[in-house]
Formats: structure tokens, sequence, C-alpha cells
């Protein structure tokens, strides 16, 4: 399913929304509200099916390191954390920069010590239960624990919780556990006319270009489609009613 699918929908959604409004005696700022939650709690749901199982990010990066056919990139912020939290401080530094902006090299496994006013290196371990790790290891442990912690990030990121509350001319953003913008929302009205403009994703955030690609436009679609659905379950059900005072 491509974009121009994904617009199809939207304008199905947006044709049938007048309709329920009506029905249901509410404004059309009301039901684009409710309706802009319904679908961004479809959209978690599908994402949630795309999510790995349990363990698997972590099978898989610990199958690149036992066959050493790749290894396991590990974010600064953790390196700095376990570094910070074992006392560890790097011959090159860790974290700092140079004048002219540019990162120090890095050496992870070593670290400086002092010990009675001489300054010395040697290795620096941590301990996991009985097993003694070094640094490295250390950080590519926490690492792979934050990435298995987060395979549910789509799906959280696509549930906009307080949606519905969004004001005229209000906007609202929403962000992931280290601060990333994840999404963003403002409700326009004019007239008998109202939008809610939705962006998923953000410049920090790998979610908007997950949602770009196939998976992505496919879960899209089906949470458009679901959310049609359950309108006309609605719908339905008021004609029928409606049929049913006719024939009486």
């Amino acid at each position: 399913m491509n974009a121009g699918t994904i617009e199809h929908n939207l304008a199905e959604l947006s044709a049938r929304l007048g309709t329920y409004a009506r029905l249901r005696k509410i404004t059309v700022v009301e039901a684009v509200r409710h309706h802009s939650r319904k679908f961004s709690w479809f959209l978690a749901d599908e994402l949630k099916k795309q999510a790995p199982a349990k363990g698997a990010v972590r099978s898989a990066a610990l199958g690149w390191l036992k066959g050493r056919s790749k290894g396991v990139f590990v974010r600064e912020s953790i390196r700095y954390a376990i570094a910070k939290k074992y006392n560890a401080i790097t011959i090159a530094g860790i974290g700092r920069k140079k004048k002219d902006g540019t990162r120090h090299g890095r050496s992870w496994m070593r670290t400086k010590k002092t010990k009675f006013g001489q300054e010395f290196f040697g290795e620096k371990k941590g301990t996991q239960g009985k097993k003694k790790l070094n640094l490295q290891a250390l950080m590519a442990r926490r690492e792979l624990n934050l990435r298995e912690s987060g395979r549910g990030f789509m799906s959280h990121s696509a549930r906009l919780r307080g949606i519905h509350s969004l004001s005229i001319g209000g906007a609202a953003t929403w962000r992931g556990r280290m601060g990333q913008r994840t999404a963003t929302a403002e409700l326009v009205a004019s007239g008998d006319e109202a939008s809610m403009q939705i962006v998923l994703g953000g410049s920090k955030s790998k979610f908007g270009d997950a949602l770009q690609k196939p998976a992505g436009q496919a879960a899209i679609n089906r949470a458009l489609r679901a959310t049609i659905a359950n309108l006309e379950i609605y719908l339905a059900r008021k004609e029928s009613e409606a049929a049913a005072r006719m024939e009486n």
C-alpha cells in the first residue's frame, strides 16, 4: 500500500465524520477528536504486531558477536553512564570535545587511576553477579538491554494519549523516554469544518522514518480502515434503527 491509498482512506474517513456528528448530535470538532484518538490506538495495535518477539533483539545481537561477523554499536550516553558508574575515566576522556568541536579518541578498556599522587593505567572491571566483565562488555550489555526494552517503541509512540482533549487551535507534542519528539498534533477548525493535523516522527526520532517504509505504510492503512470500520458500525446501527421506526 502506498501514500495514495492513505490519502484515499483519509478522504473516506473525513466524508463519514459529518454524518457521524449529525447522528450523534455532536459537533464536527468533537467527532474529529474522538476518531483521532481511535486512529492512534488502532495504529498502536498494528505496530505492536510488527514488534520483534521478546528476546529476539538480544538473540540476534549475541549471534553477531558470537560469530564475530558484526559488532554492536554502543551509543555515547551508555558509554558515559557505565564509565561514570564504575568511576572510570578513559585515557582520552568520555564525551569531551576539542576546541574545534571534534571528539577526542576513546579507549574504553583502559582507565585512568591515581595512587599516591601518581597516575597509572589499569584494567577496570565491574561485577555482574559472580561474573566480572570489562567496561566494553558492560557497555554492550546495557546497549542490548536498552534495545530489547525498546522493541515496543513504535507502538508506544503511536498511542497519542490526550489527543481527544485538544482545544481548537491547541497543539500537543509527544516525546520518547530520551526526550526526542515522536509526534505532534494540532486541532484546526473553521466554520463547520475541522481537522486534526498529526505529524508522526521528529528530527531526532526514527519513528517517522520507520512509518515511511512499506510495513509502516501498511500499518497506517490498516489503522485507517479499522477506524472507518468502527465508525460504520455506528452508522449502520443508526440506519437500522431509522428503518425500523419507518416501518412502525
